[in-house]
């Protein structure tokens, strides 16, 4: 999979021992050109990725309070697709009147629409569900 990397780069004298080693114990050097890897992963869009969980939403109504709860809820489902958004989902309560309603967020919750069938609507995943396919 091709990335760009882009980083902060400043004009050093190069060439200098840093008190730095990489994964195999050696020096590294001032103008060392290194690559950093996290186990975080922040899905682009394209990204093939298979998804372990997906998240639902939940809704609870409360007919004596007037009001209905919407909570987002995790479900097992492996599948694999493609990431075709980036959402910010919410948490909270509805509030019914006779003549208004109004919804009061609790929490909000970053995730990814993923496309895994032509013929299905897109499942909603968090980051930390899913990991990318290789092009191979």
């Amino acid at each position: 999979m091709k990335r760009d990397l882009k980083a902060d780069l400043e004009l050093c004298e190069v060439g200098l021992e840093t008190e730095l080693v990489d994964i195999n114990g050696q020096q590294l050097h001032t103008g060392d050109v290194v690559v950093v890897f996290t186990e975080d992963y922040i899905p682009t869009l394209g990204d093939k990725v298979r998804v372990r969980r997906i998240i639902e939403l939940s809704q609870l109504s409360d007919y004596h309070a007037g009001h209905t709860e919407r909570k987002w809820v995790s479900k097992e489902q492996e599948l694999d697709g493609i990431v075709i958004g980036h959402r910010l989902v919410q948490e909270g309560i509805v509030h019914h009147w006779p003549d208004h309603i109004a919804f009061v967020p609790k929490k909000y919750i970053e995730c990814y629409l993923v496309a895994y069938d032509l013929h299905r609507k897109p499942v909603h995943v968090l980051p930390e569900d899913m990991e990318v396919l290789s092009d191979e």
